[in-house]
């Protein structure tokens, strides 16, 4: 079982209290969010810039670059994480690249949650996640990966084959450059 979130490019504003949330399409969106009835949180609609989730926990960034996160009933403020323009998830790990063109991570470290695995990392310009490693496209249009290397965490012994990249996509569980 798994759940997905719809992106809006005009969301209404609704406050998510789950004793009176009604339905997006078909779903209620107290199961669409994972939040249990009675449970009411600050998060808006009209304030969330892009959703994404791994496989228990959903992310929402909004506008003003922070970051919250829930899983089930919890709802939590990423604290210390601002000025973040893109969040991806891998299964269980995510990766949020922030104005500056750093990255932070957090999760489970197999699954490329590892923040030593990025200590170097600056100049990113895109965020990509397959199932267990992510890719971070850097301005020089070099292309650094990490996490679980069967899923395209090590990207090692392609690091002078991925120059002058412009684009990645995600097919299965690796990446692989596309044109545009």
């Amino acid at each position: 079982p798994g759940g997905f979130l719809s992106h809006v490019n005009q969301p209404q504003k609704l406050p998510i209290s789950t004793s009176s949330l009604g339905t997006l399409g078909d779903f209620p969106i107290n199961h669409l969010f994972g939040l249990a009835q009675g449970v009411s949180r600050s998060l808006v609609v009209n304030e969330i810039m892009d959703l994404c989730a791994s496989e228990d926990t959903f992310v929402a960034l909004r506008k003003d670059g922070t970051v919250v996160t829930w899983q089930s009933a919890s709802l939590m403020e990423m604290e210390g994480l601002s000025q973040v323009k893109q969040v991806v998830a891998s299964r269980y790990a995510f990766a949020a690249l922030k104005q500056d063109g750093t990255v932070k991570v957090w999760g489970h470290l197999r699954y490329g949650g590892d923040p030593c695995s990025i200590r170097k990392l600056r100049q990113v310009q895109e965020l990509y996640a397959s199932s267990a490693a992510f890719a971070a496209l850097r301005a020089d249009g070099s292309v650094w990966t990490w996490g679980d290397a069967r899923y395209g965490g090590d990207g090692s012994k392609l690091a002078q084959q991925l120059s002058d990249v412009r684009r990645l996509c995600r097919f299965k569980r690796r990446f692989f450059e596309t044109e545009e």
